[in-house]
């Protein structure tokens, strides 16, 4: 939101930039517990992946490789967010996890089942559980063969909605040019398998020097990515599973009407998406965070002779709106990342670049994209004395949602216990029902046409830094820092004494020293 003060010399405009949004809440921040029989010492694991009620995680220990667990790698391995239990003893034939990407539940003969999805000895793989991980149902599912050299998303692998048994899934044949991808369904007895009618693949072929990658998965099978050459011309992609051994596929357009840009993550019902795209604001130069909303069903056939064709004509979202970002976020390169999303779609989680790395939480909510905010949430662990041996939370990977509303983030963060720095999987607990911080606000400006303004403001923190920036119209490329001050209560005022020329505009923002 925007309250806007004006005078006949100047104009300032205070903006809604959140800072701790739930500031007040109840924060839990835990670092995994590092496994060194498997990773020769090396002190460092990630989260990639939660279930949508919050209550499992999962990841793997030491650097990423889609091997089998070895000196140098792996495994992979599930954090019980309610148990406060790690597993690291994720077998499958014989052999380790390497890998956790995806994870969440399917119900078999009235039982819930706990699903993994990731890789195993080089190859896609799934795990099944009916007791949280305790012990793994005996039996093999890998898609051994499936593809060369085979390669998934970073997280978010798996689409499942837990009332059935079936689950999706979706990996690439090889990152390399000229190669498949793939969007499967699997259903039935375990262990399920290729050829048994209980798994089916669809592989969508890639030709013309482009790769191709979904980065998300619903549980209806919708895979959401990226098809191009290079990452500056890659495009808005979509694998719809069909059964029919090709997905149907199609592009959409991202906030510039063009389809550039990248899909990371996908709600359950397939229909809202989160992603990266060029924005006619800035002339193109950036990627920025977007949400968007699809049709549930298939765009017409880009085959006027034949409606039943798996191609289909580029969408044109239904809505497509910018996420929040910080005023120094960097103005090149990738501006935000939204790696995950909640099941509604309503929360995403990913990274805002602030100079650094930084990772964020947001809330789209409310039906006005105005009022959507962002969380820095090492601001957020940094506000309620939650960080521990974290120096910052670098990338939020996956969000759950507590039947309680509670939120439960997953990721991975830079991490320094006096044993040298290193990285970290992180689990962040966020209480529900509290008042968020409110934002700062301007209330007046004196001084107009003196040289020396003083802009008046509140809402503000007792030992909270805030930031003072102008710019001369709205249309500016750059906000100009005028000063930063520690607020010493709820209100506070900072003076520029530049205020030369006809107009400008103000706007304050919350940031942590």
């Amino acid at each position: 939101m925007k309250k806007l003060v004006q005078s006949s010399f100047l104009c300032a405009v205070g903006l809604a930039l959140v800072g701790p949004a739930n500031a007040l809440a109840d924060v839990t921040l835990i670092a995994m517990p590092v496994h060194t029989n498997y990773h020769n010492n090396q002190n460092r694991n990630e989260l990639r992946c939660v279930t949508p009620d919050g209550r499992f995680a999962g990841g793997f220990h030491g650097p990423v490789s889609t091997g089998g667990g070895t000196t140098t790698n792996g495994p992979g391995f599930i954090y019980d967010v309610e148990a406060g239990i790690i597993r690291n003893d994720i077998l499958n034939g014989g052999s380790y996890a390497s890998l956790i990407t995806g994870i969440g539940y399917r119900t078999y003969d009235g039982v819930q089942e706990l699903v993994l999805d990731g890789w195993n000895a080089g190859w896609h793989a799934n795990w099944n559980s009916t007791n949280g991980g305790a012990s793994w149902i005996p039996g093999t599912r890998r898609d051994f063969n499936l593809g060369s050299s085979p390669a998934g998303p970073v997280a978010n692998s798996l689409g499942a909605w837990g009332t059935n048994d079936v689950f999706f899934s979706t990996f690439r044949h090889a990152a390399s040019a000229n190669v498949p991808v793939y969007v499967g369904k699997l259903f039935g007895d375990w262990p399920m398998s290729v050829g048994a009618g209980t798994v089916i693949w669809d592989s969508k072929g890639i030709s013309g020097g482009d790769q191709a990658l979904m980065q998300g998965i619903s549980a209806t099978g919708r895979g959401v990515g990226w098809r191009g050459p290079t990452t500056a011309t890659r495009r808005l992609y979509v694998l719809q599973w069909s059964g029919l051994g090709t997905p149907y596929t199609w592009f959409f357009t991202g906030l510039d009407g063009q389809d550039y840009g990248q899909a990371f993550s996908i709600s359950a019902d397939g229909t809202k998406v989160f992603g990266i795209s060029y924005s006619t604001e800035d002339g193109g130069v950036a990627f920025w965070g977007f949400k968007a909303h699809l049709t549930n069903g298939l765009p017409p056939s880009s085959d006027p002779n034949n409606p039943d064709a798996t191609t289909r004509q580029t969408e044109i979202p239904s809505f497509i709106h910018k996420l929040p970002d910080y005023p120094d976020t960097v103005t090149t390169g990738n501006r935000t990342v939204p790696y995950g999303c909640s099941a509604d779609g309503r929360y995403a989680v990913g990274m805002n670049n602030r100079g650094l790395e930084k990772a964020v939480l947001w809330d789209t909510g409310d039906p006005n994209p105005t009022n959507w905010t962002v969380q820095d949430l090492t601001d957020l662990a940094a506000t309620n004395n939650a960080l521990g041996f974290f120096t910052r939370l670098s990338r939020g990977y996956s969000i759950g949602v507590k039947p309680n509303g509670d939120l439960v983030i997953v990721g991975v963060g830079a991490y320094d216990d006096g044993s040298g720095a290193t990285t970290r999987g992180f689990v962040m607990i966020i209480g529900s029902g509290v008042t968020p911080i409110q934002p700062p606000v301007i209330t007046s400006i004196s001084g107009v046409g003196s040289g020396s303004v003083t802009v008046n403001y509140s809402n503000t923190l007792a030992g909270k830094a805030y930031v003072l920036q102008y710019a001369t119209n709205l249309g500016a490329p750059a906000w100009v820092n005028v000063s930063t001050n520690t607020a010493t209560g709820p209100t506070a005022s900072q003076t520029d004494a530049t205020a030369t020329g006809n107009q400008r505009y103000y706007r304050v923002y919350y940031t942590v020293p």
